[in-house]
């Protein structure tokens, strides 16, 4: 509908391309004076729709109206009944609705909303159905409760669906007036029209939603019913899904129910088809018998004429070659003619699936072609194709050669900086898995930062050779790459290639000389930063050539960074004392154990000291990039014969669970090891693999993985009861013979909690305020904690309570109020940002008021509810 434009918003240069929004410079006030034209005795119809269209525009920009100012509209718009223009009536409706009046204006209006329920005129009849019962109470809704049981099985289909529409929305208001409708809401079911028929089921689910057995009735009854419209049939299909995975019993799995989702497959709607498919591969305990006639029905949609038709069936046999990469070989043969399809969504996803079920001989090939599509395609879809490559080296890791040069040269070639940094990262992953690996890639990533337009990269590059190097033949060849950056690059580059050669030479005696001299020539650099670490350098190189003292190592730096972080996090009174700095050293045990990857009945033995340890398991590997793991907390007492920790590694779109276990009893055996978790209350994570322990070893830990898949966009919390399953067998202990039989046990844990924390990994924002205003979405909340006296204590229990870190430290002594900055990371890459100001009372009682900022509101409120937790 068009607006008028004033005339100084309407001239524009005529080379100018800008579009200038119709509702620009609109004011509230301007606005509420042109609503007075609604009480004209001749009502212009066109400038009262315009009028409107400004008035909905201001309340949906958040616009906020006194309840006088609400007032006065509601009764001009409603003189607006008396015109007879169709447009300038629908205008009304959709006011009404808006303003939504008070109790005592309502009626002013109901007169003529049910005067036009009543109008020949079907239009009429439908909205006002819809605003009516959109304002109506439960006391209203008597009234007019025999006016919507005849509009329910009224002729007219557009009457009908708005019926049953408003219907669906009653049910919030008065479930027991809408539950007496239905013969009507039946009757409406077996109409021929199929939005009709669509709404109906939808009616008749929402009534009966809170009953299991009734839901149950409805969906098996229907299955037995001819259904008309594929709409139907689709919004019964999910009905089905959601009863067979609500219900435990075997039974019902294999009833009728599965056989109608079975025969919704050779539907001649192509809706229904894919929502049939979509329910069969979404159920929980899905096995490959189910799929065969699934991948069946895919193979043929593979050669729709459609695109939409063929990115579906893809996307679908993408996700199965996760699972069941053996089922889906046997559309290879056709996916394989899709990698040149026009639409490049579809191409992307048939070359990744190929590369999850191509098996090891087709690498090769496929790497071939992959390179002439990859410079017609996105840099979304590449990094999809990047990943898809990395997990395909890792599960057949001697063909690394050839992936690390496919790699490499795409890494030369034109691209943005997500698409540089998942090749950098995909590298980095497989020298991690794949030792013998190790020095191809670093040659490789140096190779790259002599052509390397992006400074973030170039810098983590720099810092992994100034880490990596040292460990290699020969750590020499690296620093012509190295001192490149000193001379060509920006401050940023320069820096970390000064502290990249330090750390070589720090750990290499017989480079420690030609980097003294080339950091020398560093001291005359432009930069203050450069000249700082040079000077630094070049002492702490000297002194070590001096005393022979040890070197400073990686894990002496990393032991110091974090002494220094946790300082800075949770400052004191006491001076910094840098005795205090206490270098971790992994148990031996730990790290002579070795890792083997577990299909049921195989084994999976290893307690899992870093990062790297975990991502380099190859049946872990598909699950994507470690987040953040959790520390080790104990699910059972200190005098138990079983000890039993926990550790939780959240991914992108999964959470492990690692369970470390440890027999103490000698004269017991315990095989085929595993963790039962049973959600408590409502869950949404699914449980995709569980990784069993074949034994239990004696006096040393092992682990067993549960692994649940997170909704997408959802940071799912919640408690599981644990329970240890296993089969014991008696061991004697004069011979060390175990009995051929054991028997049955299992042992109660203490239970698992994951909480919003485990989500959110802390970070530092050099910039908080700049990214604060930056951030969108927000919420607050007010809180008062007891037992705390310090200022230093109350920040200590937010950042530990919200895994956060601060971005300030400025705590004076003896201070009563404190505005804490802190900042950390969602999985998805987003900031969590939290500002508190804490004031301390008497009594040992804090008041805290918290706000939150992130990408989402949902994030925000999640965040700030856990200081409840």
């Amino acid at each position: 509908m068009s607006v008028q434009i004033s005339s100084e918003f309407r001239k524009r240069d005529e080379d100018s391309t800008e579009e200038l929004s119709p509702f620009c410079g609109i004011e509230k006030g301007k606005v509420l004076q042109e609503a007075r034209c609604f009480n004209d005795a001749q009502i212009n119809a066109r400038k009262c729709q315009q009028v409107i269209t400004k008035l909905l525009y201001l309340s949906i920009q958040g616009e906020t109206f006194t309840t006088t100012e609400i007032t006065e509209v509601f009764f001009s718009v409603t003189k607006l009944f008396q015109s007879k223009d169709s447009n300038l009536r629908r205008m009304v409706y959709l006011i009404i609705k808006e303003i939504c009046p008070s109790t005592d204006e309502v009626i002013i209006v109901t007169s003529s909303l049910m005067k036009d329920m009543n109008s020949k005129i079907d239009l009429y009849r439908a909205n006002s159905i819809r605003v009516l019962c959109c304002i109506a109470d439960a006391a209203m809704l008597g009234q007019i409760e025999r006016y919507l049981k005849q509009a329910i099985v009224d002729k007219s289909d557009t009457v009908s669906s708005a019926a049953l529409v408003s219907a669906i929305h009653l049910t919030q208001v008065d479930p027991d007036i809408v539950r007496r409708w239905g013969s009507e809401i039946q009757e409406a079911f077996n109409s021929p029209s199929p939005g009709v028929q669509c709404h109906a089921l939808g009616l008749l689910h929402e009534i009966r939603k809170c009953d299991r057995l009734a839901i149950n009735k409805l969906v098996t009854q229907l299955t037995r019913t001819q259904i008309r419209s594929p709409l139907a049939h689709c919004l019964l299909i999910r009905y089905i899904a959601q009863v067979i995975d609500v219900s435990t019993d075997s039974q019902t799995r294999d009833s009728p129910l599965t056989t109608f989702l079975q025969n919704s497959l050779r539907h001649k709607s192509e809706m229904v088809v894919f929502e049939a498919v979509r329910a069969i591969t979404n159920l929980s305990d899905v096995t490959a018998a189910h799929l065969g006639s699934v991948v069946s029905v895919l193979q043929l949609l593979l050669s729709s004429p459609k695109p939409s038709s063929r990115f579906a069936s893809m996307r679908v046999i993408n996700k199965l070659a996760l699972s069941f990469p053996d089922l889906v070989c046997s559309c290879n043969a056709d996916i394989e003619s899709l990698i040149s399809d026009e639409n490049k969504s579809i191409a992307t996803l048939a070359v990744t699936t190929l590369l999850k079920t191509g098996g090891e001989v087709a690498v090769e090939r496929l790497l071939k072609r992959i390179h002439s599509f990859m410079t017609e395609i996105q840099d979304e879809f590449k990094i999809m194709i990047v990943e898809a490559v990395r997990i395909t080296c890792i599960r057949y890791s001697h063909k690394y050669r050839t992936v690390l040069s496919f790699l490499s040269t795409h890494l030369r070639e034109e691209g943005g900086f997500e698409y540089k940094r998942s090749i950098v990262h995909a590298i980095i992953q497989l020298f991690d898995a794949i030792p013998q690996a190790k020095e191809l890639s670093l040659s490789y990533l140096s190779e790259f930062i002599e052509d390397c337009e992006f400074t973030n990269l170039s810098c983590e590059i720099l810092y992994l050779l100034g880490e990596q190097a040292p460990g290699t033949s020969d750590p020499g060849k690296y620093l012509r790459y190295i001192y490149n950056r000193v001379v060509l690059e920006n401050p940023s580059v320069r820096a970390a290639a000064v502290s990249a050669m330090t750390n070589i030479g720090s750990t290499n005696e017989c480079l420690r000389e030609r980097i003294l001299v080339l950091l020398r020539r560093c001291l005359f650099d432009t930069d203050d930063e450069v000249r700082d670490r040079a000077s630094s350098s070049i002492a702490s190189l000297e002194k070590f050539s001096k005393q022979g003292i040890d070197a400073l190592d990686a894990r002496k730096c990393q032991a110091f960074e974090h002494f220094l972080l946790k300082y800075c996090a949770y400052p004191q009174d006491a001076a910094l004392d840098l005795n205090n700095v206490v270098l971790e050293v992994e148990e031996p045990e730990l790290i002579n154990a070795k890792v083997t990857g577990v299909q049921t009945g195989e084994v999976l033995v290893q307690h899992m000291s870093s990062h790297s340890q975990l991502t380099s398991i190859p049946r872990l590997v598909e699950y994507g990039e470690l987040f953040k793991s959790s520390s080790e907390y104990e699910l059972t007492e200190d005098e138990t014969e079983y000890k039993i920790k926990c550790m939780k590694h959240v991914f992108s779109r999964y959470v492990i669970f690692e369970f470390l276990c440890k027999n103490t009893i000698q004269e017991q055996k315990l095989i085929n090891v595993s963790v039962i978790m049973d959600s408590v209350g409502e869950q949404r994570l699914i449980e995709v693999a569980v990784f069993p322990l074949q034994e239990m070893p004696l006096q040393a830990y092992a682990s067993v993985f549960s692994i649940f898949e997170i909704p997408t966009g959802e940071y799912v919390t919640g408690r599981f009861a644990c329970t240890l399953k296993f089969i014991s067998k008696e061991v004697d202990p004069l011979t060390g013979l175990t009995e051929d039989e054991g028997y049955e046990d299992e042992y109660s844990l203490e239970d698992v909690y994951l909480h919003q924390k485990d989500y959110i990994r802390s970070i530092q924002v050099p910039d908080f305020s700049t990214t604060w205003d930056g951030c969108s979405a927000e919420s607050s909340g007010f809180y008062t904690l007891d037992g705390y006296d310090t200022m230093q204590g109350v920040v200590q229990y937010i950042c530990s309570s919200l895994s956060l870190l601060p971005c300030s430290n400025d705590i004076p002594p003896n201070a009563k109020s404190h505005l804490l900055s802190c900042a950390g990371q969602l999985p998805n890459g987003e900031l969590v940002l939290v500002r508190a100001n804490c004031v301390l009372e008497i009594q040992s009682r804090a008041r805290i008021n918290v706000t939150c900022k992130s990408c989402e509101k949902a994030v925000c409120e999640a965040v700030i509810a856990s200081l409840d937790a």
